[in-house]
């Protein structure tokens, strides 16, 4: 950077090389880092919330947060892209307010996390809101 600091660069995920590859090219880009916090239905902080990117195809990035007492989290990803972000309820809390719920065939229930499509790679200040428990 022209500040003297170091640059970031996002995470590369490569698919489909054969075992043997050889003078195999690697090209990384710069990255940004997007801020925000999860909140209650109530509108108060969660400690504890799982922030996480998606992929291809909607699977879970391996790019995730956890978020502090003021519900903060960051995240970092390839400039100038847009990627979907989602805040999973802390599983479990301290006090129990929120809890992954499972359904009665052991499948996980989304409808208690958020997802906020498209977020811009260094967007600050992001608020994502977790829904009411049922």
């Amino acid at each position: 950077n022209d500040d003297g600091s170091p640059r970031s660069f996002a995470p590369l995920i490569v698919h489909d090389v054969v075992a043997g590859t050889q003078d195999l090219n690697l090209v990384v880009q710069p990255s940004a880092i997007t801020s925000g916090r999860v909140l209650g239905p109530d509108g108060q902080a969660v400690h504890g919330a799982i922030v996480c990117l998606t992929g291809e195809n909607g699977q879970y990035r391996i790019q995730s947060a956890v978020t502090d007492v003021e519900g903060r989290f960051q995240v970092e990803y390839q400039e100038g892209t847009r990627q979907d972000i989602i805040a999973c309820p802390p599983n479990p809390n301290d006090w129990g307010q929120y809890r992954r719920m499972i359904d009665a065939e052991g499948k996980v229930d989304f409808s208690y996390q958020v997802t906020q499509t498209a977020v811009l790679a260094g967007t600050q200040d992001l608020i994502l809101r977790l829904p009411k428990l049922r």
